[in-house]
């Protein structure tokens, strides 16, 4: 039975065996070169007529190494057949059964699961209903396959205990067929094996792989591409297990088989490199861990929607290191990248509501969380809440439904300029290998095959030596890329302040007691810097900038959840920024205290703090003031203009009653007395 790697969970390769006749023979070269080629004019013109038959042809040829680019040109023709097999359904349910199953798994390829999971579901009725029309070992075969397809997809959506009990129904029918299908059992129990990981059920998964693995090896030997994806998949379970020096063993073994197999720069082979590099994050190795996850990007930039899954834990992984190295701007744009891979997961399987990723957002809610933890500590506050908005977004898609228009789940991550420029640095030096190494493969079938020419032999040992010369050029890029420190953070406290004399020439010409008081949040502490006439004060706090930035954010989210915490941590930023300074500002009689604050600092709301008996706003006025933008104190001459405002207090359909607009307004506008 031929098989093909067509589905990736949980860090863990998965096979499907490919059910089409079609596809049971060996790819051939020049499809992958010219994939219309053994197609005759009149039959394209058949296919784009809407001929089903002939489209499907053509389409399982397009799709070769089911590579990103070929099924996105596999799509149209599979579609085709797809939209015209109905007819079918009476005088030859079998291939419109195929027509299902075979446009399910291009929709797998790019991603979109739940798509796929409709088809395949379809494609299964189909194929009982085939019954009487092939004969009854076809009709039982196709129909597991068809479940078994349906659980692989289960996985990628990680609805786990669903996949295991349709893996479970494809594996007693497949070993009802008896002789001949034991390598479908064996396939089954490797998914099997993946759905266990997901559910955190490891021992269950390594008992999964063993057996498969036992059949795999005694039909193969110590070879073949199903030996290598038990291996790599076995390594994972030894990874989660924090058995990292077994595990590597593993991967390595998995590499070595899988080079061989599908070349270098394969998905196969990018998701070992992949969980090597969690391998060296665990022990402790973030340089070793990010080159792994560099050497995985090639594979990740030319499929990128083939890929989010690959994505999410590479991206997550050299977050991760980045972080550990100390590069926070890195580790941020890196956990932006990993949050990004799942909105766009999310995005293209979200089909009826939000049900349809419900697990996987369960599963990896932890990238937006790390993310948001990330830009925190950086004192990026807007980006944190932005990316946590994200996470939530069904429940805001809930408070708007009347906005029929709203579709949440396409929002990303916004990247900075210098961010945008990593981006493009990246899918720059990722692209060299992959055209090199698709060329290659496509020779070295046909020399297995027996139809290379003496020109085409001589060919792949230039290509071999371009790929190795990419392989090294590639290489010297990333040495590049990560020599390319990121700028320091850490300001000195002299840029970080103005000089005091300005402030005291600003507070002698106010009228009411005022102070300036300034907040730098440094790495190591923060400094209060309290400007009052004729002296300044300065306070240090032994609390570092990160873990000030994570107390105001968990403020800022209590007081928009109107939670009853918000008052005790309000409390808590009293204490830090305002308790040290406020006895020389009741000595001194101060009323306005005006606050000069950077960064995240601006979003910290001085009037709201709490004292444990009452609030700033009783007792001061707070304002904002920018050096780079002198106020202006003097109050300007101002003449009573005509003025309307208009307000809705009634409820209205999809929006409740407003009754305080009544009152705003007559406080604002009333003759005499309005403001």
């Amino acid at each position: 039975m031929y098989h093909v790697c067509f589905l990736r969970a949980c860090a863990s390769l998965a096979l499907a065996a490919l059910l089409l006749a079609a596809s049971l023979a060996p790819i051939r070269a020049e499809t992958l070169t010219d994939p219309l080629a053994a197609f005759s004019p009149a039959q394209i013109k058949a296919a784009q007529d809407g001929d089903a038959r002939q489209a499907h042809e053509i389409g399982i040829a397009v799709m070769g190494l089911m590579q990103e680019s070929d099924l996105r040109a596999a799509l149209p023709w599979l579609r085709i057949a797809y939209a015209k097999s109905e007819p079918f359904l009476v005088e030859d349910p079998f291939f419109a059964a195929n027509a299902a199953l075979t446009l399910s798994r291009a929709l797998a390829g790019l991603s979109q699961f739940s798509n796929a999971l409709d088809l395949a579901v379809e494609a299964e009725a189909r194929f009982r209903e085939s019954a009487g029309f092939v004969d009854p070992v076809n009709t039982a075969y196709a129909t597991a396959v068809a479940i078994e397809d349906q659980a692989n997809l289960l996985n990628g959506l990680s609805r786990y205990p669903d996949a295991i009990d349709r893996f479970q129904t494809a594996r007693a029918l497949y070993e009802a067929l008896g002789e001949g299908f034991e390598r479908n059992v064996a396939n089954v129990q490797l998914g099997q094996g993946i759905s266990h990981e997901g559910a955190n059920d490891l021992d269950a998964a390594l008992n999964a792989y063993a057996d498969a693995l036992t059949t795999f090896r005694a039909q193969d030997g110590d070879q073949g591409f199903a030996v290598g994806a038990l291996c790599n998949n076995i390594g994972w379970v030894l990874i989660r297990q924090k058995n990292f020096g077994d595990a590597r063993q593993w991967l390595e073994w998995a590499r070595e088989i899988l080079t061989d197999e599908v070349g270098e720069y394969s998905e196969a082979v990018t998701s070992i490199r992949i969980n090597l590099g969690l391998v060296a994050l665990e022990e402790g190795q973030p340089d070793q861990a990010i080159r792994w996850g560099m050497k995985a990007m090639p594979y990740l930039t030319a499929n990128r929607a083939q890929t989010l899954d690959d994505q999410r834990w590479n991206f997550e992984m050299m977050s991760r290191a980045f972080a550990l190295r100390g590069e926070s701007e890195r580790a941020i744009f890196f956990g932006k990248m990993a949050v990004n891979a799942q909105q766009e997961f999310r995005s293209s399987n979200t089909v009826r509501g939000a049900n349809d990723v419900e697990a996987s957002q369960r599963e990896w809610h932890r990238l937006y969380r790390s993310l948001a933890d990330l830009l925190i500590a950086d004192g990026r506050i807007s980006e944190a809440q932005a990316v946590l908005n994200m996470e939530k977004e069904e429940e805001v898609f809930e408070f708007l439904k009347r906005d029929i228009k709203a579709k949440l789940s396409d929002t990303r991550a916004l990247l900075t300029p210098r961010e945008e420029t990593q981006q493009g640095q990246l899918v720059a030096l990722s692209t060299r290998p992959i055209s090199a190494e698709r060329e290659l493969r496509t020779l070295i079938l046909r020399l297995d095959a027996g139809e290379a020419t003496e020109a085409e032999e001589a060919r792949i040992d230039v290509l071999e030596t371009a790929l190795q010369d990419a392989a090294d050029a590639f290489d010297a890029e990333v040495d590049a890329f990560l020599a390319a420190v990121e700028p320091e953070a850490r300001e000195t406290l002299d840029k970080q302040f103005d000089a005091v004399g300005s402030y005291q020439a600003v507070l002698e010409t106010l009228d009411r007691p005022t102070a300036i008081l300034q907040v730098a949040a440094l790495d190591d502490s923060t400094h209060l810097f309290l400007t009052l006439p004729g002296v300044t004060l300065h306070e240090q706090v032994a609390i570092p900038r990160a873990d000030l930035a994570r107390i105001v954010f968990d403020a800022l989210e209590s007081i928009a959840a109107i939670s009853p915490e918000a008052q005790d941590k309000l409390a808590a930023l009293y204490a830090v920024l305002f308790a040290p300074v406020e006895a020389a500002l009741r000595e001194s009689g101060t009323e306005v205290v005006m606050l000069n604050l950077d960064g995240f600092l601006r979003y910290v709301p001085f009037a709201a703090f709490y004292d444990g008996s009452g609030y700033l706003v009783e007792r001061y006025a707070f304002t904002l003031y920018s050096p780079a933008v002198p106020t202006q104190f003097i109050p300007v001459a101002r003449q009573p203009a005509a003025t309307a405002g208009f307000g809705v207090t009634e409820a209205h359909e999809g929006f409740a009653a407003l009754p305080g607009v009544a009152a705003e307004l007559t406080t604002i506008f009333a003759p005499g007395t309005g403001v």
